[in-house]
């Protein structure tokens, strides 16, 4: 019987498991980068010593964000244990060096978030990714012991000619046709996914309707509101230029809640409630030390607001089901330069629970919306639009979301602004969880979760059929039916559902070019490799 061999390489002149680390290592460094500081926007402003310590000891971190910090280290660990075992290091070694690796990056990464607005240092993340890192390098030291069963020595070299055995023999050109099909379904399913992850369908039903602040009253906005008006439904374009044009009210369709708030000087609102107009939905009473009701509206402050007596629930169901909405109201700031955001209009229990919120931050006009993937506080993306709050003047607001797409309009039809809470949005979110401070989606970081989008889902397609064009060598047809009917076809079908409301040519370009550089970058790599004797 012979005796068992160490875990350790014993000769460092073969190149091929040193590529291989370095190839590992790279991409690992990169993916860690892009999922941790994308989308690149930095900023040194607003960032204080102080404000940073407070953000590294008060991560709220859930159980997706620490799983996730573990894996996307994994592979940086496995790299780093091959490395030093193809350079003749023991493998404990490698393990240990994984271990101080891992945190150094990671602190680095954190240290970077701190001029990031969309991101939060935390030390919590810095040991899940440290721990990520010494259980990538600990799976390599596993797969080292399981292919020693397998091969007479145990050196790095024969450890990738046993994987690479393995993984030859499950790429025959009946289970890649398998596989093109199951990513063809599979993106499919992903993205209608994701369309559905930006619907109403959390919406809570007991949260009430409040003017002018939260109710736990600690985001008090001062100024003058007249007009309240909410539909289940998207108004037309037609729609809503009448609204603005005669500052007039909703249509009647669709209507759920009117408050009229002018011409109240001569009530008593301590005494006497607000009552919607249409009688869906419960009063508005005073809050704090009462309200100040002038010919113009209501006057809201720190210590005057309204607050419907019970939750809206009419409200959020039927807006829950519709998936869209109108909003409509007219409001005044008495204070160019309030932050929190300062609520004007909120269906919140407080401020970290909403449906929606609108408020002001400084100049900047505020919108927060509820969905299953920005969730209960609707931070992660929102509305940011600034210069509205310039002067006291009223000024008329209409919000109007359909299709995924949540449209401001500011005193008349074409100051518009957009926020489109695309798959792309969506995706991002679920890949990378964290919980930012603000996240304001410019037109960069937009092309970042598009870019990043397409190569998620159409680099793989390129790569599946470069194995398959692999399998037909140089036949230079082939390529082009591959391209013609594997790439241009699953684009154009896949389009429709990524985006439902219309067909973006941009994107179908995108994703064949993506699909059609990785195919054919890689094809000869592919087919060395795949053709190759495995011998070492």
């Amino acid at each position: 019987m012979g005796t068992r061999q160490p875990l350790r390489q014993s000769f460092t002149s073969d190149p091929a498991p040193k590529a291989w680390a370095n190839r590992i290592i790279g991409s690992a460094i990169f993916i860690i980068l892009l999922a941790t500081l994308s989308p690149f926007e930095f900023t040194a402003k607003g960032v204080t010593l102080k404000s940073a310590i407070r953000d590294f000891f008060a991560h709220p971190s859930d159980w997706s964000d620490l799983i996730g910090n573990v894996l996307l280290f994994m592979p940086l660990g496995f790299g780093i244990a091959l490395r030093t075992q193809s350079q003749g290091i023991k493998l404990r070694t490698g393990l240990a060096i994984a271990t101080i690796i891992s945190p150094l990056l990671s602190f680095s990464v954190e240290l970077s978030q701190v001029f990031l607005p969309s991101r939060s240092p935390s030390w919590i993340d810095i040991s899940t990714n440290t721990t990520g890192g010494f259980c990538g390098a600990l799976s390599y030291i596993l797969l080292a012991a399981i292919s020693a069963r397998h091969n007479s020595t145990t050196t790095a070299s024969n450890q990738l000619v046993w994987v690479e055995h393995k993984v030859k023999r499950l790429l025959t050109i009946q289970n890649l046709a398998v596989a093109l099909v199951a990513w063809i379904l599979m993106t499919g399913l992903v993205s209608l996914s994701l369309q559905q992850a930006a619907q109403l369908s959390n919406w809570n039903s007991k949260l009430p309707l409040l003017l002018g602040n939260e109710k736990t009253g600690d985001r008090p906005w001062n100024g003058t509101i007249s007009k309240v008006e909410i539909s289940d439904r998207a108004l037309s374009r037609s729609e809503i230029a009448q609204v603005l044009q005669t500052k007039g009210s909703l249509p009647q369709a669709g209507l759920v809640t009117a408050y009229e708030l002018t011409n109240l000087a001569s009530r008593n609102l301590l005494s006497r409630p607000l009552k919607d107009r249409t009688g869906q939905l419960p009063d508005l009473v005073a809050q704090g030390d009462g309200i100040s009701a002038v010919p113009e509206g209501v006057r809201v402050s720190n210590n005057h607001w309204l607050s419907t007596v019970e939750p809206a629930s009419m409200l959020s169901n039927r807006l829950r089901n519709s998936s869209q909405f109108t909003i409509s109201t007219i409001a005044a700031t008495s204070d160019l330069d309030q932050t929190g955001p300062a609520r004007i209009l909120s269906l919140s229990a407080n401020p970290a629970r909403r449906n929606f919120t609108l408020g002001q931050e400084h100049n900047q006009l505020v919108f927060r919306l509820r969905t299953p993937i920005t969730g209960e506080n609707g931070i992660y993306t929102a509305l940011f639009v600034p210069n509205i709050f310039r002067d006291f003047k009223p000024h008329h607001f209409l919000l109007t979301y359909y299709q995924n797409v949540l449209r401001l309009y500011v005193d008349e039809p074409r100051n518009s602004y957009s926020l489109e809470l695309t798959p792309e949005i969506t995706l991002f979110r679920y890949l990378f969880p964290f919980e930012g401070r603000i996240l304001q989606l410019t037109s960069f970081s937009i092309s970042v979760h598009k870019l990043m989008f397409y190569a998620v889902f159409f680099a793989p397609l390129g790569g599946i059929l470069a194995l398959l064009s692999s399998r037909f060598k140089q036949q230079p047809r082939f390529d082009i039916l591959l391209i013609l009917s594997g790439i241009c076809v699953p684009a154009f079908i896949l389009e429709p559902i990524i985006h439902t409301e219309h067909l973006r040519l941009e994107n179908i370009g995108l994703s064949i070019g993506i699909a059609s550089i990785t195919m054919l970058l890689s094809k000869s790599k592919i087919t060395s490799w795949l053709y190759s004797t495995g011998k070492r």
